[in-house]
């Protein structure tokens, strides 16, 4: 389910398309994405598209995953910029670094789409 009750700059075409490309690469392992960034402020113009995907296991490999999702959004929303985190929700499965910067930008981020149907904002 996603989550068309927030205010931020992306288009219903375009949330979709990430919704889409997200579950084509991490499949049933997805959890929940995030946007956080300039994006998620509807005064501001331009930037580039920040999103977190938070999946359910710790074996993925993030290099490899996020080449593919980026070759993913890109072949359904055309060559754009795209900053693309992925996070285990086992904190176990992520660096010190991941850990701190999904800490930090947790409380201002939006949930886009989660796999429980709710948001936890």
């Amino acid at each position: 389910m996603f989550n068309m009750t927030e205010q931020f700059r992306l288009t219903t075409i375009e949330l979709r398309s990430i919704i889409a490309a997200a579950n084509a690469v991490f499949g049933t392992t997805l959890n929940t994405i995030r946007l956080f960034g300039s994006r998620i402020d509807p005064n501001q113009t331009g930037g580039d598209i920040d999103l977190l995907f938070e999946v359910n296991t710790v074996s993925i490999d993030k290099f490899s995953s996020t080449q593919k999702l980026r070759l993913e959004l890109c072949s359904r929303l055309g060559e754009q910029k795209f900053d693309l985190v992925i996070i285990c929700k086992d904190s176990n499965g992520n660096s010190l670094r991941e850990n701190n910067f999904y800490q930090l930008i947790l409380p201002t981020s939006k949930v886009l789409w989660t796999h429980h149907g709710s948001s936890d904002d």
